[in-house]
Parts: structure tokens; sequence; C-alpha cells
């Protein structure tokens, strides 16, 4: 596996974690997080004031451990803790299904506790957007 392989912001949890065996729903899942730009850049959200194209980016992590050579642990930074921020609503046994690695699955639950508090409602960050597309990316993401 290759650690270059996308773009970090569109990385799904699968790469960020290394899992050696993964599926089309990495995929998805960066079509997800374009959804998710092209929602926030719609006109919905482009007319309002103070507008910034560049807060597009749902999960716009500075690094992503292990992948990250220079950086020595996890940051608030990190892709995956970026990506835990956005879900509320967490279940270990549906959520981290697709984890092979009891290890990652311990890695992630792990982040997940010690960032809950800061979590917020993509439904929150996107409020002017149509329910049912809203209701598609939670389930691409």
């Amino acid at each position: 596996m290759s650690s270059e392989i996308m773009t970090r912001w569109y990385r799904s949890p699968e790469i960020c974690l290394t899992e050696k065996l993964y599926d089309k729903s990495i995929d998805i899942w960066s079509m997800g997080v374009i959804l998710s730009e092209m929602l926030y850049c719609s006109t919905a959200y482009s007319k309002e004031p103070g507008f910034d194209c560049t807060n597009r980016f749902l999960f716009k992590g500075t690094s992503s451990f292990p992948l990250s050579p220079k950086e020595s642990g996890i940051s608030e930074n990190d892709q995956l803790v970026k990506i835990m921020s956005i879900f509320s609503k967490f279940d270990r046994e549906s959520d981290l299904s697709f984890l092979l690695e009891e290890d990652s699955k311990e890695f992630t639950m792990k982040l997940y506790e010690e960032n809950k508090t800061k979590i917020k409602d993509i439904r929150s960050l996107l409020p002017k957007s149509n329910p049912d597309l809203l209701e598609l990316l939670e389930s691409m993401l």
C-alpha cells in the first residue's frame, strides 16, 4: 500500500489507519467528501457575507499519523481526529466494522473517547442543505 494513495483530505478512515484490505467504499467516502464541498459552495452558502471557499473542506487535517513521516504522534489536526470530530452518532460495532485489525479498532475508539466532547454534527455544519442530500452524505461517510 502506498501512503500517496490520495490527497489527505479525501482519505477514508481505512487509509488513515493503514488497513491492508479495503474495497470500493474508500471511493464512496471520497465522493461524499466532494459532495460536502459542493453543498458548501452552493448558492445557499456562497451568497452569505463572509463566505470563504477555502472553508469547503470537511476534514482539513494537516497530518495523518502514521502516514505523515514527520509527525511523531497524533495531534488535534490529524486527519483521523478531524474525521472523528464530525460524527455525533457513533456505534463501535457498525461504524468500525470495516476495520479488520483489532489494534485499529482500539486506536479509533481511543481517539473517539479523547475527542467526543468536541464533536459536531454534520447537519449543523450544512444547515441550509436539503435534508435528503444530507442523508445521502451521511450514508456515504
